[in-house]
């Protein structure tokens, strides 16, 4: 499972992942990815992982390059996750090696991580538009 939600009115991109992912759940939310890039220079994303039973090779792949060519795209990253120790450690690893603050939540703590992943003195807007879902 692969769903990715775009808050059209501000800099924020939420994407829920689970299950399988595939090149296809990649490839479906690039360009929205690629338009707020556009927009905002750098991204606020918000993640909730609940658990990755099977990745492709093709979608490690996929992974991969977008990683690469979207290294200084992101400004704040919300993971929000169980009390899972590797996720954890990604995130902190990954607040040290990328441009990037990234920050773990607790599944309790959804409000609290969309609200920093906003930022201190954003205006939340509730519209949002479903971008892509596997």
């Amino acid at each position: 499972m692969f769903r990715a939600v775009d808050y059209p009115d501000e800099n924020l991109l939420a994407l829920y992942i689970g299950g399988m992912l595939t090149k296809a759940d990649y490839q479906g939310v690039v360009p929205t990815l690629e338009k707020k890039v556009q927009q905002y220079g750098k991204v606020n994303a918000y993640l909730e992982y609940e658990g990755i039973e099977d990745v492709t090779l093709k979608a490690l792949w996929e992974e991969l390059k977008e990683d690469v060519k979207h290294f200084t795209s992101f400004n704040r990253v919300a993971v929000v996750s169980n009390d899972n120790a590797l996720v954890k450690a990604g995130a902190a690893l990954s607040s040290v090696i990328t441009p990037t603050d990234v920050k773990h939540f607790n599944p309790e703590e959804k409000t609290v991580a969309l609200q920093w992943v906003r930022g201190e003195n954003a205006v939340a807007s509730p519209h949002t538009v479903d971008v892509y879902s596997s």
